[in-house]
């Protein structure tokens, strides 16, 4: 049987860890209290910070644009409060300050070709938007660099990036138009000098069989530069039309030499092209014309052109290509 003094030393044992881990949370719950005093006396107190700000500039002088900015980050030195300081500083996201050109003197600076303005003269405007207006110390940089160019117009033309297959037997039929062939670019002149056309976005259509009325956007390769274009979308209308293959035979015409008369074997050749269906029944012979162009040094065969063809069919071959001839004298 065991010592009644065993169970009485066990006790003690487990109140005093217990007792231990007691001491220590107060401890810690004391401490934590104390860390928290002295913060709220240290950020009750006055301190002087530089915060960070990134500057837009805009409304820049007449006929003139931005081109380049030197210097887009301002260092405001605020002495304030620890508490407004660290919340501006780490919990929120930075501000952005826009800068009325059109309110500051701009100077032109003589080494670089550019212009500046001084950071005082913007003060003003910073304040009004700054949640420390009555608290800033200093600014700097104690100048902003930036370049100003003159803007200029140019009309280029609008090129389409475009590949079509229609369905087989389908064309396009007739001319694919455009709501507009041209833009106007507005921007410096040193990036607008050197535009030729602007391209459509690239447009692939495959297997289609009827007409196209699609909306394409232009692209811009020079929007970061300031460079703006006057049309920014284009319509885009492509007809298409189912085609049948037909063939029609017509005579051959001859420019003879003068004073002989020539005979040409055949006398006719056969036309194979593709038609739409809905001209399919306008077709006539009248509508082509073949010609041989007679060839001295061509002492065999003479070589047959196509000289007319109606501008809405698609030929597909004629035969033969070349014909026989004979020169028949006259008997005068």
């Amino acid at each position: 049987m065991r010592p009644k003094y065993f169970g009485i030393g066990d006790r003690l044992l487990k109140f005093k860890e217990t007792r231990n881990k007691a001491s220590i949370s107060i401890f810690l719950i004391c401490l934590l209290i104390s860390i928290f005093i002295w913060a709220l006396i240290k950020m009750s107190k006055d301190y002087s910070s530089d915060i960070t700000y990134k500057v837009n500039f805009y409304n820049p002088p007449a006929n003139q644009i931005i081109s380049k900015i030197g210097d887009s980050i301002v260092y405001l030195q605020i002495d304030s409060r620890g508490f407004d300081l660290f919340n501006r500083r780490y919990l929120k996201k930075s501000d952005e300050l826009n800068i009325d050109l059109s309110k500051v003197t701009i100077h032109n600076d003589r080494y670089t070709m550019g212009s500046y303005i001084l950071s005082e003269s913007i003060l003003n405007q910073i304040r009004s938007q700054n949640e420390f207006p009555n608290y800033i110390n200093r600014i700097y940089p104690d100048t902003l660099h930036l370049k100003l160019e003159n803007t200029i117009s140019k009309e280029v033309d609008i090129k389409l990036q475009l590949e079509i297959t229609p369905k087989q037997q389908h064309y396009v039929y007739g001319e694919i138009t455009t709501s507009a062939q041209k833009t106007i670019l507005t921007g410096p002149s040193s990036v607008i000098d050197t535009v030729e056309f602007i391209t459509t976005e690239n447009l692939i259509l495959r297997n289609i069989d009827s007409d196209q009325q699609l909306n394409l956007n232009l692209i811009n390769p020079y929007v970061k530069q300031n460079v703006s274009l006057s049309v920014n979308a284009i319509e885009l209308i492509i007809p298409i039309q189912q085609f049948t293959e037909s063939s029609i035979n017509i005579p051959i015409q001859v420019s003879q030499p003068s004073g002989q008369h020539i005979k040409l074997f055949p006398e006719t050749i056969n036309i194979k092209y593709m038609v739409a269906l809905k001209d399919y029944d306008r077709i006539n012979s009248d509508m082509f014309s073949a010609n041989v162009n007679y060839d001295l040094n061509s002492l065999n065969y003479q070589k047959v052109t196509l000289k007319q063809i109606p501008n809405f069919v698609k030929i597909i071959s004629f035969s033969p290509e070349t014909v026989e001839y004979l020169i028949l004298m006259n008997n005068d």
